[in-house]
């Protein structure tokens, strides 16, 4: 499925709200392996729950300077929401996925399930051809309660309440937030926080794969001395990721030979030309530090740009085409 637009998701919220459609709340387990169970909640509670995860989300999209865009063309830039164009999928994603099939899952019981084995918990709306599911990520500090062992001298739970009672709280408090990690929308899934989709799934494997490929592309110039010292950057997610997003994008592959870039590079002024540096040939660059490497997929990102305008030479990451981006 294409990606979609932030207008299409807010209809497609909407239309739940149309339908009367109520979510459901399911917490996302890890020991062995992941498990899925769903949560008992009380008609009003899940009204409440209802209308705050979709309030929140549309809130969240109808922000002017939230974007949309491919994960594979990924950079540094905020505000922007990532739709998953990888082709390997994630594991773990799919199996959340599993949810908008409607299929049963056992219920989450708080007295014989570890919350300690919490790695998240799920918000899912199933409403005919339109599936919407919420994820995030579970924290510790979400959890209020007595440890085994402990007494009421030890700890208590309290409420503070508007006739400005305080009263104790027999059960233990699980805070929930109704802000959301990633979502899937009819089996897309939607990344808002990279960085957890990084570091708690299964991602980084497909980032890695994916950039070997892309390094395999760059290549093909055969402008490179030894490639090996991209490759090896490849353990760095960031980087990994600008050169996913070059071997991905890149118009300097697309409309650009080796000679192109070597008389761009010796006719640049000497702020550019001193980043890199050639072997004695002049006809392959020598890649073995670091910032040789950065200022070669800068380079790649097309990133070094010139101003008709002011005359004057600047580095640009984030850019977006003026055929097809309004101001």
């Amino acid at each position: 499925m294409a990606m979609e637009s932030k207008s299409v998701l807010v209809a497609k919220l909407n239309k739940i709200v149309g339908h009367s459609t109520e979510g459901e709340l399911y917490f996302l387990l890890e020991d062995e392996r992941l498990l899925i169970k769903k949560g008992d909640l009380d008609e009003q509670t899940q009204a409440v729950m209802t209308k705050e995860f979709i309030n929140h989300t549309k809130q969240y999209l109808s922000q002017e300077e939230i974007s949309i865009m491919g994960l594979s063309l990924a950079d540094d830039r905020k505000d922007v929401l990532y739709h998953y164009d990888y082709e390997d999928r994630i594991p773990e994603v799919d199996y959340i996925t599993s949810v908008q099939q409607n299929v049963l899952s056992d219920s989450y019981n708080f007295k014989h399930d570890d919350i300690s084995k919490m790695k998240g918990y799920v918000f899912a709306f199933v409403d005919e051809d339109t599936r919407i599911t919420l994820y995030k990520e579970h924290y510790p500090i979400m959890v209020m309660k007595k440890e085994a062992g402990e007494t009421l001298k030890d700890k208590i739970n309290i409420k503070l309440t508007n006739s400005n009672k305080i009263t104790e709280v027999d059960d233990d408090i699980f805070k929930l937030n109704f802000d959301f990690d990633f979502m899937i929308v009819d089996g897309e899934l939607y990344v808002k926080n990279l960085k957890k989709l990084e570091s708690k799934f299964g991602f980084i494997k497909v980032l890695e794969k994916k950039a070997n490929e892309s390094v395999d592309t760059i290549d093909l110039l055969e402008i490179v001395e030894d490639i090996s010292y991209l490759r090896n950057d490849i353990t760095d997610a960031s980087f990994a990721r600008k050169i996913v997003k070059v071997a991905s994008k890149s118009i300097v592959l697309q409309k650009c030979n080796k000679e192109d870039i070597i008389k761009f590079i010796n006719e640049s002024n000497d702020i550019i030309k001193n980043k890199f540096k050639f072997d004695e040939s002049g006809n392959l660059l020598d890649l073995k530090t670091k910032k040789a490497r950065k200022a070669f997929i800068t380079l790649l990102d097309d990133s070094f740009l010139y101003s008709k305008l002011t005359d004057h030479d600047y580095l640009s990451g984030a850019k977006d085409d003026l055929s097809s981006h309004e101001i």
